[in-house]
């Protein structure tokens, strides 16, 4: 299987310091990217949307951080991958609660970008905005996906991410380990 992080970026600092006391909700990941490449990872769940003033910051519900930039984070995982000649994989999401037809038409563009600049070894996948999972931009790879999140498993991980991993990580991690080989598995708390 390739082990990939849920809400990649959510190890990053809040624009807005006072959702630091709301962390617990939104933080699915402790680990800085290179840090978690370093422990295995080989898949990223990077969500993005639009900031006020049109630049790309990551997100994941009420969290937002511009501490760096989607390319740069793009340009560091392309260099590891290039270096290792392993493929990483990028799962791309537009993170909105609801339809915004600004963010969906400079979200595709922004993949199509995206599809022409980077190496073979960089893959990135789903191009879908988060509300309703519908596809915005097709990258053309689709690798199989399994997710071991309290998002998608619990209704107490929905509310507390590392509850949910804390219960039961240690039985994912051995479900996760019996699958194909080209299986992406998504963690929290990696």
């Amino acid at each position: 299987m390739i082990l990939g992080s849920h809400n990649t970026m959510t190890y990053l600092a809040p624009d807005n310091k006072f959702l630091k006391l709301f962390k617990f909700i939104y933080k699915c990941q402790n680990r800085s990217i290179c840090e978690q490449f370093e422990s295995g990872c080989r898949c990223f769940d990077i969500r993005i949307r639009l900031d006020k003033n049109y630049k790309w910051v990551f997100a994941h519900g009420i969290f937002k951080s511009s501490e760096y930039s989607p390319v740069d984070i793009f340009n560091k995982l392309n260099a590891l991958a290039v270096m290792t000649q392993e493929k990483i994989y990028i799962r791309l999401l537009l993170e909105t609660s609801k339809y915004d037809w600004k963010q969906e038409i400079e979200f595709i563009k922004f993949c199509k970008e995206l599809s022409a600049k980077y190496s073979d070894f960089l893959v990135f996948f789903e191009g879908r905005r988060k509300y309703d999972w519908v596809q915005l931009y097709d990258f053309k790879n689709n690798p199989d996906l399994i997710q071991y999140v309290g998002s998608m498993c619990s209704w107490y991980g929905k509310i507390w991410p590392k509850l949910y991993w804390w219960i039961n990580n240690n039985k994912n991690i051995k479900k996760a380990k019996n699958q194909k080989d080209n299986t992406i598995c998504l963690f929290d708390f990696v």
